[in-house]
């Protein structure tokens, strides 16, 4: 949402094409600009939270550290370049803040957040597959709760690395595109 809303607003003001103009300025470097704050506040907002349940429920994290750690960092990737991506497509600040809210229903509705995706319609299955809280939400409780070890997290770890890639290339498309439209 950070990135979505962060890169709309230049569009909207102007400033975006002042900054590609810039000498030594390229859009990988503002695109990895403006993914940086939202990932290093996610990774903070991680670390809070592994604090804040040892310290308030006496939790004991497994071994799985490492790897939970990765899994929580790919899923924050994922979901900034799929930020990144909306905000190249988008026109206008109202369009951004409308798709950053339907993405929050998706992450509650189709991820297992709230209801259990395995009893769910395959077409609910397949979309809680193309969002990253589908992959990393279960990890964290079972390594935070159970002390999960991290050869259970191979499969999400390798589904994160995949959607990483999509995204990404979809975010190079999508700037691709926006440049051909400025």
């Amino acid at each position: 949402m950070l990135t979505c809303n962060s890169l709309v607003r230049e569009q909207d003001t102007a400033t975006l094409e002042r900054l590609l103009v810039v000498p030594g300025v390229s859009w990988i470097e503002l695109l990895i600009g403006k993914a940086l704050l939202p990932l290093l506040l996610g990774t903070a907002e991680l670390f809070v939270l592994m604090l804040l349940a040892e310290l308030i429920f006496h939790t004991q994290p497994g071994p799985a550290g490492p790897a939970t750690v990765a899994i929580q960092f790919l899923a924050l990737l994922s979901s900034t370049l799929i930020g990144v991506t909306v905000a190249t497509l988008v026109r206008s600040q109202l369009q951004g803040y409308l798709t950053s809210a339907l993405y929050l229903i998706c992450l509650v509705l189709f991820t297992g957040f709230i209801f259990p995706i395995g009893q769910a319609q395959p077409s609910i299955k397949l979309t809680s597959h193309l969002l990253p809280l589908t992959f990393s939400l279960e990890p964290l409780f079972a390594w935070m709760l159970l002390g999960t070890d991290s050869s259970v997290f191979i499969p999400e770890l390798e589904s994160l690395l995949v959607q990483c890639a999509v995204y990404a290339g979809l975010a190079a498309l999508g700037a691709f595109l926006y440049r051909a439209r400025v």
